[in-house]
């Protein structure tokens, strides 16, 4: 059952075996060998694998049917998830969305500063009023 897993985890996250091997630092024969169930990977390797896809090290093993950990924002498998979405675009829709995260930076400071602010709610309402 864990073998399974592990391979369900890795191609949800769009990742060939390759490709995960060179970002764990192990062979792709590893990665063969983890999701045929004939070994499985270092604890170290399994903490690294686990927060990578957002799931418990038991989950990953299959010592658990429930995943209990659930995903940040900051996790690995979060931004892998999107870039492997980003992949796929065509060039004009790239350049959108490279616009796109160009206005998010330059406007990430200023909207942390105003969601801190004091009575930051009421600022909306003075910009409704003055309109």
């Amino acid at each position: 059952m864990a073998q399974n897993r592990f391979k369900i985890l890795r191609e949800s996250m769009g990742l060939s075996q390759l490709e995960l091997g060179e970002k764990l630092g192990v062979t792709q024969q590893s990665v063969f060998a983890w999701e045929r169930g004939e070994t499985v990977p270092r604890l170290q390797t399994a903490v690294i694998l686990a927060d990578l896809y957002g799931v418990s090290i038991d989950y990953l093993l299959g010592h658990d049917d429930q995943n209990e950990k659930e995903p940040t924002v900051d996790d690995d498998g979060l931004r892998a998830m999107a870039l492997k979405r980003v992949k796929a675009l065509s060039d004009p829709a790239l350049g959108r969305v490279m616009d796109f995260l160009d206005g998010l930076q330059a406007g990430q400071d200023i909207a942390a500063a105003q969601a801190a602010a004091p009575g930051s709610a009421g600022s909306g309402s003075s910009r409704s009023g003055a309109s």
